[in-house]
């Protein structure tokens, strides 16, 4: 008789990436997947034993509260059992003040830019998407100007 032990490790595609990545959020070792190594990979660097890239610390602060912690773990863990379908990082908010930005084609930047001229709520606001060289939104308030992306690389 021949007994195999096959061990089983949860693995999930990124649910984000970060503008110009081609590695998501949570995977911290650069293999494609989220899984239980990226949070080994984060204990040991919080352990002192392990060095991450820049990429990478960006890549492990899935919770973006700009430190690399074992909340970022324990939002892993979240994400990889099944309680959250995505990283709070990946719901962030990008306020543009200048009337142009740019952003790569072809790449999900997870931002919403939004007009607030006097800091008292989002009067226009839209999803970020780079899709073509010059994409651009506007609101269908006439009292709020109009804003153009004017290059995307």
């Amino acid at each position: 008789m021949t007994v195999s032990v096959i061990s089983v490790i949860n693995v999930k595609p990124p649910p984000c990436f970060p503008c110009g990545d081609s590695y998501g959020y949570g995977d911290v070792d650069q293999d494609g997947y989220v899984s239980s190594k990226d949070q080994n990979l984060i204990s040991q660097y919080i352990a002192g034993t392990a060095i991450l890239t820049p990429a990478q610390k960006e890549r492990a602060d899935v919770n973006n509260d700009d430190n690399i912690n074992v909340l970022d773990i324990s939002t892993i863990g979240n994400f990889l059992a099944g309680t959250i379908t995505t990283f709070p990082v990946c719901n962030r908010t990008l306020r543009i003040s200048p009337t142009s930005y740019t952003l790569r084609v072809g790449e999900a930047t997870g931002f919403k830019a939004y007009y607030d001229p006097d800091g008292s709520g989002p009067q226009a606001e839209q999803n970020v998407t780079c899709a073509s060289p010059r994409p651009s939104w506007s609101s269908d308030d006439p009292g709020i100007a109009v804003y153009q992306f004017t290059e995307c690389l």
